[in-house]
């Protein structure tokens, strides 16, 4: 029997297995792949790949459920069956009356200077959360005592305070830090984040900066939405992502109606029964979260929430787990490039696994393929302290070459893009910085400038234009130019400059004191009677001086002899227009030193395209 006999007869056959050979076929091609690691070349990186050999190996994502969505809702229900785990509970009381639990996975037989695992939990997840369980099961037969962060009102643990938690606010993360490291002095401790507790992770590390390598050797990050402002407009995208969303949201408000005996009343900011009545995560940050942190609104949360752009503060090895088709993170907000400069923040993109998903193999069973890599980074940190101890030196050290100007010279580093990463000025004796361009700057404007006392002079925002200057002279930014100068009795001086030249200035009897014409010369003053005193302007010869004692010195403008005429003339608006001069001009000579850096590899249409096929 041919195979136009077989179809003939048993259409609905041959239809479905021309269907399951194409999606074979496209399961193999397109699915399964290599997870990406994205890092300079650095101690730290060649320490992930000699030790990480589940990053030779292709993640083969479960067959029938590689789906974004499906990965992120299954993966949880799949393990609804996991037993729950026993811990020993350990109430610490916070320095504002507030509590947290730390809870320690119990029946494991470790010394006491044995290292901790410190995990953090999801939104509303807690030590008896699905994944935490999870993850809990794969590394408990290691030399190390695994310990979860309950937060406030969270898994049994009462609300002594109306304070909750939020991504942007990693005060308690630090008291708990501060606890372990006083009762258990001298062991490293790794801290594991996942999602919200990664992202409160994160910004602990990139907060707390010094104090944060003081406590913790190492990081690991999974499934954290880097850039909140797009990771929230991702998930208000129907109809997978919205029903996602609402469902987290109905989750908040659960929580919320759980410690209304704090959050109850008309004494707060916030009105619970409006807060009851959210059907996103953005009603909910807007009507309860925003108030309660001081934040303007979700939009400025979202924004102090945002880890993508400050990967150059982090000063430990970090490692970051995430899904290319997160619905909670688009591919292209994931922050690959800043990566690609640092030499101690690795991110592994994997090709699919969803949100907190990663399951594997046909019949997913305890481990997930998060949970083996988790374990096996936890395992290679714990056995190689010492090589840890040279990569956190190098991790310090690039962060102080980012930050810090030690000699007053131009400090930059590996800049694959071309950008600044941070710069001193030529005379900096005080060790300030004097300008740099922030973080993971995709639009390579200059953030901010330090003068010499250490105030801002200067700040520009997203279009380039000066904002702000420092609180002795003050800027109008409406368009860009220089508006007026404020000098030192703080009355405003009037100027125009429309070509970069100072075209007039105003002093405090509003007389006009300069002019600068199309030729950079100048062309007159006014002095205190309000008469025009004539300077050259044709041979660009000087007519005249100011002497120490703020006299004008008249002088020919031939010969160079000295005039019998000496006129006084106001000096501090001499000085005050030199002064605008000279800062204009050190602000338009950039000094740019980049050093390039080794290209990654890193195949992101392969990835957009492996998403886009299925999702």
């Amino acid at each position: 029997m041919d195979f136009y006999s077989l179809y003939s007869e048993c259409p609905s056959i041959m239809l479905g297995l021309s269907v399951g050979a194409g999606l074979i076929v496209y399961y193999l091609l397109e699915v399964v792949r290599r997870p990406q690691l994205t890092c300079r070349r650095s101690e730290w990186r060649r320490f992930l790949e000699t030790h990480l050999t589940i990053l030779q190996e292709k993640y083969w994502p479960t067959p029938w459920c590689y789906e974004s969505h499906c990965q992120t809702v299954l993966a949880s229900l799949l393990r609804l069956r996991l037993p729950d785990i026993t811990y020993k509970r350990e109430v610490l009381q916070l320095k504002d009356g507030g509590q947290i639990s730390l809870d320690w996975l119990a029946g494991v037989e470790v010394g006491a200077g044995s290292p901790i695992v410190l995990v953090l939990p999801g939104l509303t997840g807690s030590s008896q959360s699905e994944y935490v369980k999870g993850l809990m099961l794969a590394v408990r037969h290691l030399p190390a005592r695994c310990v979860v962060l309950n937060n406030r009102g969270i898994g049994g643990v009462r609300l002594m305070t109306t304070r909750t938690y939020c991504a942007a606010n990693s005060d308690d993360l630090e008291e708990a830090l501060q606890y372990l490291s006083s009762t258990h002095p001298g062991v490293p401790i790794v801290a594991i984040g996942i999602s919200l507790g990664g992202m409160i992770t994160g910004n602990y590390l990139t907060t707390r900066g010094e104090r944060a390598a003081k406590y913790l050797t190492a990081a690991v990050v999974m499934s954290i939405p880097w850039n909140m402002v797009l990771g929230l407009s991702s998930m208000e995208k129907p109809l997978c992502n919205l029903l996602l969303n609402r469902y987290l949201a109905h989750c908040l408000c659960q929580l919320a109606d759980s410690m209304s005996y704090q959050l109850a009343g008309d004494q707060h900011k916030w009105n619970l029964k409006q807060v009851m009545k959210s059907k996103t995560i953005r009603e909910f940050d807007t009507q309860f979260t925003a108030m309660q942190f001081g934040f303007r609104d979700a939009e400025d949360y979202y924004l102090s929430s945002c880890l993508h752009d400050k990967l150059d503060r982090i000063k430990i090895p970090l490692l970051c787990l995430t899904a290319a088709d997160d619905p909670f993170q688009p591919l292209h907000a994931i922050p690959l490039e800043a990566a690609k400069r640092s030499s101690h923040v690795a991110i592994i993109v994997t090709a699919r696994g969803g949100h907190i998903g990663f399951m594997e193999g046909v019949l997913p069973t305890t481990y997930y393929y998060s949970d083996r890599l988790i374990s096996q980074l936890l395992a290679a940190i714990f056995s190689n302290v010492d090589q840890l101890k040279q990569i956190r030196k190098e991790a310090d050290n690039f962060a102080s070459a980012v930050f810090n100007n030690i000699d007053g010279k131009l400090e930059s580093d590996d800049n694959v893009d071309g950008k600044i990463e941070s710069y001193d000025n030529d005379d900096n004796v005080d060790g300030k910085i004097e300008s740099y361009d922030n973080d993971d700057n995709v639009d390579g404007k200059i953030e901010s400038y330090d003068n010499i006392n250490g105030k801002i002079e200067s700040y520009d925002n997203i279009n380039g234009k000066i904002e702000s200057y420092d609180n002795i002279d003050f800027y109008d930014h409406v368009d860009g130019k220089i508006g007026c100068y404020d000098h030192v009795d703080g009355n405003i001086e009037s100027s125009k400059k429309v070509d970069g030249k100072i075209e007039s200035c105003d002093n405090i009897d509003g007389k006009i004191e300069s002019y600068d014409n199309t030729d950079g010369k100048i062309e007159s003053y006014d002095n205190t009677d309000g008469k025009i005193e004539s300077y050259n302007n044709i041979d660009g010869k000087i007519e005249s001086y100011d002497n120490i004692d703020g006299k004008i010195e008249s002088y020919d403008n031939i010969d160079g002899n000295k005039a019998n005429e000496t006129r006084e003339y106001d000096n501090a608006i001499h000085d005050n227009v030199d002064a605008a001069t000279q800062k204009s001009s050190n602000n338009s000579e950039d000094t740019e030193e980049t050093t390039k850096g080794e290209k990654e590899e890193y195949n992101t249409a392969e990835l957009k395209r492996g998403v886009g096929e299925v999702s």
